[in-house]
């Protein structure tokens, strides 16, 4: 920031010297927008919030603040022990964070009263233009509706430039987005659209689930390293994930699917077969060994919800049969070749074979699945009509008449299916009507 605007950033990173900090601080409010009394009050409250960081423990004035940020302003926030003047107790955290000179964290950041403290800085101020250009975005996107939902992403993202000590909303990161707090993250999807469409973040925008839940893809290398697979099958786990990817899926999902599957498989050999070494060892009487542990474990670990019928399993363990059945084959099928590494790690035969797996128990599971199935796709055919007439009346606009419309007259009621004359016979006319009917 330009010096004129008292940037105090430098502050920050520096010892505390409590005289020279007061001092700049008093310039500060001399270029605020208030009066002579709003002015002498916020020097007030400068002096509290100054020997209250002067008493506490710490180096730098950044470190300072933050043990008080995280120790002393939830109860200030809850009305204990505020410092003078009570009354306005925040507006000394308030010269400290427009000034530049600390970075305040997400205890203080959701309560503040950022939008009102804008207000009191001089025009041209950096800060006040930071908040109108994320303002100007946030109405530039199109799916973007409504003041509030607008005016909340612009001050989360002034927020962050001001957590951050950044000068502009260019400097803002990934991390930056996922340190917000769920309870203070009110605007966070507009505000990643935003930051995409500006180039800051270098990919398409994303929801808070995905925000939150996705992390970054791991090569199998990497699976490997975070898992309790035993280090005598290591090398085979890492050869076959690889080559898969590269000759059959590079799908993640896959990726981490068989990953695990074939870390029960290396947990249950590893346990109850001792003397296996290579996956070349394993034969068919370990896999059939293995079958009745995998549906036990998968009823450990699978999901509660939907409840199930007693003695029904999912078709968790089905997965993972499936998948080391497919790694043998494809193994042995690759070790077949001329110079291939997986020849080493082959076993002599396929040792389960597609019929092992028939009649275990996973045949409800099937049919389950299957019903389910078709009911999805009974219900998606059931709105299709709908969908269509939906498309075909999208792109039309409903035509205005050029001319008044003309006034309708009133229509004549319907004739009765019980009179073959006139109307119906327990209508209003008055009984002289000769179109009323006697009741019969």
């Amino acid at each position: 920031m330009p010096d004129e605007h008292c940037d105090l950033s430098a502050l920050g990173g520096a010892p505390l010297d409590a005289p020279a900090l007061a001092v700049k601080l008093d310039a500060f409010v001399d270029a605020l927008t208030f009066g002579a009394e709003r002015k002498r009050q916020m020097r007030h409250a400068i002096g509290s919030v100054v020997a209250i960081l002067d008493a506490t423990p710490g180096g730098s004035l950044q470190e300072r603040w933050e043990h008080v940020e995280a120790q002393r302003w939830p109860p200030w926030d809850a009305g204990e022990d505020r410092p003078w003047p009570a009354k306005n107790w925040t507006w000394g955290p308030a010269a400290l964070v427009l000034s530049r000179a600390i970075r305040p964290g997400w205890t203080m950041l959701p309560r503040a009263r950022v939008s009102q403290w804008l207000g009191w800085l001089p025009a041209g101020h950096p800060l006040a233009d930071v908040l109108a250009d994320l303002r100007h975005r946030v109405a530039e996107v199109r799916w973007s509706v409504g003041e509030e939902p607008q005016r909340k992403a612009a001050l989360l993202g002034l927020r962050l430039v001001l957590a951050g000590g950044y000068a502009s909303i260019h400097e803002i990161t990934d991390q930056d987005l996922k340190a917000v707090p769920v309870a203070a993250a009110n605007g966070i999807d507009l505000l990643d659209a935003v930051l995409c469409d500006a180039g800051v973040l270098g990919r398409t925008p994303q929801r808070g689930a995905q925000r939150r839940m996705r992390g970054a893809r791991l090569s199998p290398a990497e699976l490997l390293a975070a898992s309790a697979v035993p280090e005598r099958f290591r090398p085979v786990h890492q050869l076959y994930l690889e080559t898969y990817q590269q000759r059959i899926s590079n799908v993640y999902a896959t990726t981490r699917h068989k990953h695990n599957s074939l870390a029960h498989l290396w947990a249950f050999l590893d346990g109850r077969f001792p003397e296996i070494q290579t996956s070349a060892d394993v034969r068919r009487p370990h896999l059939l060994a293995f079958i009745p542990h995998a549906i036990a474990r998968a009823r450990e670990v699978q999901r509660t919800e939907p409840a199930l019928e007693p003695g029904e399993d999912r078709l968790t363990a089905h997965q993972w049969l499936t998948d080391v059945r497919c790694f043998f084959a494809d193994i042995c099928s690759w070790g077949g070749e001329d110079g291939s590494p997986f020849a080493a790690f082959a076993p002599p035969a396929v040792p389960l074979e597609r019929h092992d797996l028939v009649g275990v128990g996973f045949e409800k599971a099937r049919r389950r699945r299957a019903k389910r199935t078709l009911a999805t796709i009974l219900d998606l055919e059931r709105q299709v009509p709908a969908l269509r007439a939906l498309a075909a009346g999208a792109g039309r606009t409903p035509s205005r008449p050029s001319t008044p419309p003309r006034r309708i007259a009133a229509r004549t009621p319907a004739r009765s299916t019980r009179s073959g004359t006139g109307r119906c016979w327990s209508c209003c006319c008055s009984p002289g009507c000769a179109s009323r009917r006697p009741a019969s």
